[in-house]
């Protein structure tokens, strides 16, 4: 096992720049290549600031382990010791037990979960360009709050109001219905129907800090809902988070840790805010080491993991005081 802080230190001084032999142009304080993962003859392959890379091309997206693993086919303890190795780092490994039948079994769950996760980001994706009333609604929204190019930089998609649209993707993909029901991207209903859970949705995904999608935070856009016939009772929560798996847990998991944890080692400082978009918003303007919870208060599993890498936070809470009350909900938290 490799521990976090090998991790972080391997993340936050490998530079992806120096793991390709492309020509590079520098671009708004960012360098810009042709895409190692795909042929092009215009350079759209970003490496930002922080040591995170995207791809407007074919999507690709990730830090210096990601990188090595997907261009050299190894698996995350390979490529973090070849990085490893190439810094003159010694890792602080430990043997891990052997794992019962039982462990390696949710193991392959779990890979299979997160291979899934990566078809059905690309079918949120796609869908948000779609040529269609409902996803031109749903992208002039996301617009309103971030630029196209951030939008697909961050893989920001859009579940389209319909009970059997990822259901179908799904089929076409074989990804295995009972891991999407596991997942909670399906529901099954009282008559035991299985019916696609997110709609008329903008899909915010969630990464761990490998840059895996392990769910989604959800925002109801209204004008999309309202392009169809619903019933008149039905009032959909602003946003809906993830249910709870073998790759996400609401009470562990943090939202922007993958692209904060390089910036925030270097400041040896975390900025708490309230949700998803808050750290978007932040991310956006260069303010990488900004995180939230999701779908509930901090925990102490969140700030556990917190310290094990930085001594200070600083808690930026919402002013939205309610019900008479001198302070939000954020602040008396706080």
């Amino acid at each position: 096992m490799i521990p976090h802080s090998d991790i972080t230190y391997i993340e936050s001084n490998a530079r992806i720049e120096q793991l390709i032999d492309e020509p590079m142009r520098n671009s708004n304080g960012h360098l810009v290549c042709c895409c190692p993962f795909h042929e092009e003859k215009t350079p759209s392959f970003h490496i930002y600031p922080d040591g995170h890379y995207f791809c407007f091309g074919c999507h690709e997206r990730g830090r210096a382990i990601s990188f090595v693993m997907r261009r050299e086919g190894l698996t995350f303890v390979e490529a973090t010791r070849k990085l490893a190795k190439m810094l003159n780092y010694q890792l602080h490994e430990t043997e891990d037990k052997e794992k019962t039948h039982e462990e390696v079994e949710a193991d392959n769950k779990r890979q299979e979960m997160l291979e899934a996760y990566r078809k059905v980001q690309r079918f949120f994706e796609e869908q948000l360009y779609t040529d269609c009333e409902e996803s031109k609604a749903a992208f002039t929204y996301a617009k309103k709050r971030w630029k196209k190019a951030y939008l697909k930089e961050v893989g920001i998609g859009y579940a389209p109001d319909s009970y059997d649209a990822l259901r179908n993707f799904a089929k076409k993909e074989y990804i295995r219905e009972e891991i999407l029901l596991e997942l909670g991207l399906l529901k099954r209903g009282d008559k035991g129907n299985v019916y696609d859970f997110f709609r008329a949705r903008l899909m915010i995904p969630i990464r761990n800090v490998s840059h895996m999608v392990i769910g989604y935070t959800a925002r109801h856009i209204e004008e999309c809902y309202n392009m169809h016939e619903h019933k008149k009772e039905e009032t959909p929560s602003k946003y809906l988070n993830p249910t709870d798996s073998l790759v996400y847990a609401k009470k562990e998991s943090i939202f922007g840790i993958d692209i904060a944890l390089p910036q925030a080692s270097k400041e040896n400082l975390f900025y708490l805010v309230e949700g998803a978009p808050d750290v978007l918003r932040l991310h956006s303007i260069g303010v990488y080491n900004a995180v939230a919870a999701l779908g509930c208060h901090w925990t102490d599993a969140h700030i556990e993991q917190l310290a094990r890498r930085v001594h200070k936070v600083c808690i930026i809470p919402d002013i939205d005081p309610k019900d008479g009350n001198d302070w939000g909900t954020g602040i008396r938290e706080a």
